[in-house]
């Protein structure tokens, strides 16, 4: 039987109960880290495929995991993932964890343009791609104001400073917020790592078109909002071989239409790649399809 999601009191409170004490975010912390590590833990890892598995030893199970509510039984009532010292939260029945090649893809756009003054992610989810990425200031967000609450816990149990983050409800189909935009000053980067279902797409709503054109429109727009003394850059990931196959091109000519050929670039990453490649090296099973724009 699947684990329940929380009930969304339930997880504003988690979220308040950690922001006002560091005992308590340390506590969940760090038994989140033992769930996370323990080859011997079952659960809602993304690597687990059985959810009537016991999720939490006995040692954990009346620790501060169950203090805060986050158990069901045995079984841990969120999605725990790992990623280097890190570690990140959200719903059982969430997106899956960020794709393997995202890493990489963040690790090339910091040697393209170094460490940015602010990160903006325009559809944040749990905060796991903003959060991992230096920047003395994040700016984060998201449609849905569940992602936003698990984004601000995962702040909170990674040790991030509040003063260093900022989360906003925004749909990137209908713009950013202008007001957060123009604010922003030295170099900023967007980082939009677009889901392999578009929001929606069960609904017969919407598709990966018009998500790549929001995004198109969304950077051009922010650039629109921002002080002129600003320089933005943007890195739009589109994953899976076949999106990146057949969506690449068109992305890419889209963008040039907007921005200037010379101001785009796409390319195709394979996940064990340490560069980027051609973007007319054939597209393997892992590839991952990435558009770099650069406005000044």
């Amino acid at each position: 039987m699947p684990v329940p999601a929380l009930p969304a009191d339930d997880l504003l409170r988690i979220v308040a109960d950690a922001r006002r004490s560091l005992a308590v975010a340390w506590e969940l912390r760090s038994e989140l880290l033992a769930l996370a590590t323990d080859p011997g833990a079952a659960g809602t890892r993304p690597s687990d495929d059985d959810d009537d598995r016991v999720a939490v030893p006995d040692a954990l199970s009346a620790g501060a995991l169950a203090r805060a509510g986050l158990l069901d039984g045995r079984r841990l009532r969120v999605r725990v993932s790992l990623r280097r010292s890190q570690v990140f939260v959200t719903d059982p029945a969430g997106p899956d964890a960020v794709d393997a090649a995202t890493p990489l893809l963040l690790q090339l756009a910091r040697q393209a343009w170094g460490v940015p003054d602010v990160l903006l992610d325009p559809c944040c989810g749990c905060g796991e791609v903003a959060l991992s990425t230096e920047a003395p200031l994040r700016l984060m967000l998201d449609r849905d104001p569940r992602a936003l609450a698990f984004a601000d816990l995962n702040r909170v149990l990674n040790g991030i400073p509040e003063s260093r983050t900022l989360l906003g409800l925004a749909d990137l189909r209908f713009g950013l917020p202008r007001l957060a935009l123009a604010g922003l000053a030295g170099t900023v980067v967007c980082v939009a790592v677009l889901p392999s279902e578009p929001p929606d797409a069960r609904d017969g709503e919407g598709d990966a078109h018009s998500l790549q054109q929001a995004a198109l429109d969304a950077i051009a727009a922010a650039r629109r909002a921002m002080p002129r003394s600003a320089r933005l850059r943007a890195l739009i990931g589109v994953s899976g071989a076949s999106r990146a196959a057949s969506d690449g091109p068109d992305l890419a000519a889209r963008a040039a239409a907007a921005f200037g050929a010379e101001r785009v670039r796409w390319s195709v990453l394979e996940s064990a790649s340490t560069g980027w490649l051609d973007a007319r090296s054939a597209t393997g099973d892992r590839s991952y399809g990435t558009l770099a724009v650069e406005l000044d």
